[in-house]
């Protein structure tokens, strides 16, 4: 379990604590599950983790699998009620009744399209509907802070967020450009594309071959009107692919290929990480914080 506490302060965000606990079982499945027996063990580390801590926002960020996610757009003509209850409802057709009694949206940028059909302009949201035992089983491990406001995220939401921030700082041009991103995980691949900095939209596949990863990027590409030779960077983290897999996306996508690297966003005590980090295993965690 990876863990990072981020100070929201000036002149930029101030990196408190980054690091991972090590359990002799698998920690995600036993939050997922409500595993009693274990759990009380992951509160214990958790108490430990962040003794001191004077933060009041926790933000959990579900990895592909556990959480039932997708974008889908919305008119922008209906008020926000109705907003929600269409979401409610492609969450039902998606992931069944209970799935809607906990969706989280949240406006994809400033991305506008035109529906063809109704003839409206539409806003895309992002989707994630965290199960009720999710919900309760991370409250009952965050009981250990008593004010903790906890918030959920998916994977490739909190990946976007730190994409994000950095192609906002590039120089010029590049900042206008378009990238996408690549998360591994076991037995899944998200795969995303940005535009303008902006995240636009974004697939969970199953394979991670490189003539699919790069097939899958293009085909993204064409759905947000986004013409190949503006790709020009392609961000990887989650597990990390071949290198030689890496090349042949490249060489399919005409993209330089890039390590998301979340700690250039913030301000860190060299004490506080440890050279030995690899910063790409904890995109989650500082994009959640930020």
């Amino acid at each position: 379990m990876r863990y990072a506490e981020i100070e929201q302060a000036q002149p930029g965000a101030k990196l408190l604590r980054l690091g991972s606990c090590d359990f002799d079982f698998d920690a995600e499945h036993a939050i997922l599950s409500g595993d009693s027996s274990k759990l009380g063990t992951v509160k214990e580390a958790l108490g430990d983790v962040f003794s001191g801590s004077r933060s009041g926002d926790f933000s959990v960020v579900l990895t592909p699998g556990s959480v039932t996610s997708f974008f889908s757009p919305v008119s922008d003509r209906i008020p926000e009620e109705e907003k929600r209850s269409q979401l409610e409802a492609d969450t039902i057709l998606i992931g069944g009744k209970e799935a809607a009694l906990s969706v989280v949206a949240e406006p994809i940028g400033s991305a506008r399209a035109r529906d063809e059909d109704e003839g409206d302009d539409v806003t895309w949201y992002h989707v994630a509907a965290v199960p009720a035992s999710i919900k309760r089983h991370v409250n009952d491990l965050l009981s250990v802070f008593p004010d903790a406001r906890t918030h959920f995220m998916t994977a490739m939401q909190a990946a976007a967020r730190v994409a994000g921030r950095i192609e906002e700082a590039l120089d010029g041009e590049q900042r206008h450009q378009a990238a996408a991103l690549i998360g591994r995980f076991a037995g899944h691949t998200e795969v995303s594309i940005m535009d303008s900095a902006e995240w636009r939209f974004g697939v969970t596949v199953p394979s991670t071959l490189p003539a699919d990863l790069a097939y899958t990027i293009l085909n993204i590409a064409r759905e947000v009107d986004i013409p190949p030779e503006r790709l020009v960077r392609i961000y990887v983290y989650g597990e990390s692919p071949e290198d030689s897999d890496l090349e042949k996306v490249s060489s399919l996508s005409s993209a330089q290929i890039l390590k998301l690297d979340p700690l250039s966003l913030v301000r860190n005590d060299p004490v506080a990480v440890r050279s030995s980090f690899d910063p790409n295993l904890y995109v989650l965690c500082v994009g959640g914080a930020l």
